[in-house]
């Protein structure tokens, strides 16, 4: 396309001007050939319609004087001496450079000995990374967002257009690095514009630089990354501006063998820090138990023990300390472990994931006499922990451990005396334990409790009183964890109830929101009788992430917890966006093309249940609700076993088209209801 620009004389030296550039622009200009599938982690299917844009006016001063290496890589004049660089470059060198436009410069990006120059690209093994560096010193202001396109009429595989691409590129974003990495679960052509802003100067963010790349093979076994946060991953500005120094780990990666990781982060303010842990394939509330975090001389340190290999997010969220409300995410760590047969056991119970004071706990009127540090070692096996409350507040005590053997001869004896609450804690058998401290109103009937403190012990334990046994640690009951259940709960809707597991009279309920400070009541929670049933009513006014514990509570005070969800009150159009199982499944099938389930199917000895497998693939296929239940119904009529996969796979289906139509089929009445096993 040809263009004019001026060349000034000034100072005795050649500079460039061009005054179209610097007084016009034209916004909107699209093409039809680009769909657009993520949106900065957001998933979409938006087909780019044909435009030419309209023209603007506004002062962009990058083209007033720019720099000629900077300028060159969208203004090529057709006279080489024009260039006005030391070393010239060819046609082709500038045909093939990748596009950068000027907020590249204003940002002081760079580029890293391992940066792609060229704007069209290939992966490898259906990944590919584009890395670049960034001024330390003022990076920290700095926000990025990229939008990734794929071409409609490239070729490659079509099949997987329905394939939500929203968790597949890796944001990382550092003091001094910026970096993306794309994984690929479908072939095909793509477009990658990474804009940016600096908070300070604008809040507007504008094209920094695109790159086409070209997939010719999709990765093999490809797998969405557990989250895609938009601050994105690694210590950067977010973590700064909170007052985090990174103590141990600064990059956006962590790798572990063992799947055990400690992270240490200094504060240099009074904030309250909540962590996030995340899976692809592990659920949320299960994962809860795997990952605490304490604040110890200054720092705040978090410990994880992975349940499993894989990826892992850990996210974490800081907000000041006595704010009330949701904390903002701050940092993000992928966190990376290639071991198949971990062996890893979860942390004793910690409502929250917090070791120590909760912030609730000034509101309520508790305050510890004892230990404020929430990390004990008891050399003898005994602990004492005494607590000074208001007089119309009753404590409760939850002692935990993961060993059945130590639950068996663990015990708590409480008393209270002119609201100074004693708990006595006795270890005898050597382990890890924790306590969680509760509060509540005396004499409140809807049994809502408030975790105010929690504790991890480590014991060394003492000798068993006399007609006590210690169970040997190979005896195969002592193998058994115990069994709590836990859930994961995706919901839109504002109210859910939870039935009381049959069996259990008194029982309590502790209910927050994760990665925030609500003051107590900020969410209503009621206990009621129906039908002959005890259930506990939870509202929830705001869309969030929540964690509700029932524990039953015996004549002492002493809770043992029953069951744990996580509840996940969403946005009914963001609602099955994420379900992880279903996503994964219908990757495999679009990038094998379900060749294993022909073959066979092909190979059945009986034809007719061959056919009626083929009959669900393609209404599974076809994404038809009515095809599919008609199918799945056929198909059952033949008794076939309960764990046929492509069973399972179709019904989870069927679930997901029912419910992006409306239907809820867990809904009674105006509720969410949810019934034990």
């Amino acid at each position: 396309m040809g263009a004019q620009w001026n060349a000034v004389y000034i100072k005795e030296d050649w500079r460039f001007m061009d005054a179209f550039w610097a007084s016009a622009c034209v916004v909107g200009k699209k093409s039809s050939e680009w769909t657009l599938v993520d949106n900065d982690g957001n998933v979409t299917q938006e087909d780019e319609g044909e435009s030419e844009g309209e023209t603007q006016h506004r002062i962009n001063e990058f083209y007033f004087l720019p720099d000629p290496d900077q300028l060159i890589w969208t203004h090529f004049p057709d006279e080489q001496d024009w260039q006005l660089l030391t070393k010239p470059i060819t046609v082709k060198d500038y045909e093939n450079h990748v596009y950068v436009r000027e907020r590249f410069y204003y940002l002081g990006i760079n580029y890293t000995p391992d940066s792609e120059l060229k704007c069209i690209l290939t992966t490898k093994n259906g990944e590919i990374s584009l890395p670049f560096s960034l001024p330390p010193d003022r990076s920290e202001f700095y926000r990025f967002k990229y939008m990734l396109y794929k071409n409609k009429s490239a070729g490659g595989d079509q099949s997987g257009v329905d394939v939500n691409l929203d968790r597949f590129v890796l944001f990382e974003h550092t003091s001094d690095n910026l970096r993306f990495a794309l994984r690929f679960p479908i072939a095909g052509k793509f477009k990658m514009d990474i804009f940016g802003l600096d908070v300070r100067q604008s809040d507007i963010f504008d094209l920094t630089c695109t790159y086409l790349i070209h997939c010719p093979d999709a990765q093999k076994n490809c797998l969405p990354l557990p989250d895609c946060p938009p601050i994105g991953w690694g210590f950067g500005g977010d973590a700064k501006a909170a007052g985090l120094e990174a103590k141990s780990h600064d990059g956006a990666i962590i790798i572990t063998k063992d799947g055990k990781v400690e992270i240490k982060l200094g504060a240099h303010k009074d904030i309250k820090l909540h962590q996030l842990l995340k899976n692809t394939i592990v659920d949320e509330a299960t994962l809860s138990k795997y990952a605490v975090i304490r604040e110890e001389n200054g720092e705040f340190i978090v410990d994880l023990r992975l349940p499993q290999g894989g990826e892992y997010a850990l996210k974490l969220y800081a907000n000041e300390d006595g704010e009330d409300g949701e904390a903002g995410n701050v940092l993000n760590y992928l966190i990376k472990c290639n071991e198949k047969n971990l062996s890893n056991k979860p942390f004793p119970n910690i409502t929250d994931g917090f070791i120590g004071k909760k912030s609730i706990a000034d509101t309520l009127g508790v305050k510890a006499l004892s230990h404020k540090d929430g990390k004990i070692h008891s050399k003898d096996g005994r602990t004492r922990l005494e607590f000074q409350a208001k007089n119309n507040m009753e404590l409760v005590c939850e002692l935990h451990s993961n060993d059945p053997n130590a639950t068996k001869h663990m015990k708590v004896y409480p008393k209270e005396v002119n609201g100074k609450w004693i708990f006595d804690v006795d270890m005898p058998i050597e382990g890890e334990y924790s306590v969680n401290i509760f509060a509540k109103k005396k004499g409140d009937e809807n049994k809502r409790i408030y975790n105010v403190y929690s504790y991890m012990i480590e014991s060394d334990g003492h000798e068993l009183e006399d007609g006590e046994d210690n169970e040997s640690k190979g005896d195969e009951d002592s193998k058994e964890e115990i069994k709590v259940v836990t859930e994961t709960v995706q919901t839109s809707e504002r109210e859910i109830l939870i039935p009381v597991p049959k069996g259990y009279d008194n029982v309590v309920a502790c209910l927050h929101r994760r990665h925030a400070d609500d003051p107590p009541n900020a969410q209503e929670l009621d206990f009621m009788e129906q039908d002959g049933m005890k259930i506990f009513k939870a509202t929830f006014d705001e869309y969030g992430e929540y964690m509700m514990d029932l524990y039953q509570k015996d004549e002492n005070g002493q809770l043992t917890n029953l069951a744990r969800y996580q509840v996940n009150r969403k946005p009914a159009s963001e609602l099955y966006e994420d379900d992880a199982r279903l996503l994964m499944d219908q990757l495999q099938a679009d990038m094998n093309k379900n060749r294993e389930d022909e073959e066979r199917m092909q190979n059945e000895a009986d034809k007719e249940l061959g056919a009626l497998k083929r009959d669900i693939q393609r209404a599974m296929d076809l994404k038809d609700p009515e095809m599919l239940e008609r199918s799945i119904a056929a198909f059952e009529a033949t008794n076939p076993p309960e764990n046929d996969k492509l069973l399972q796979k179709a019904k989870r289906l069927l679930e997901l088209l029912r419910a992006k139509e409306g239907e809820n089929l867990s809904i009674l009445s105006k509720y969410v209801f949810f019934y034990y096993l």
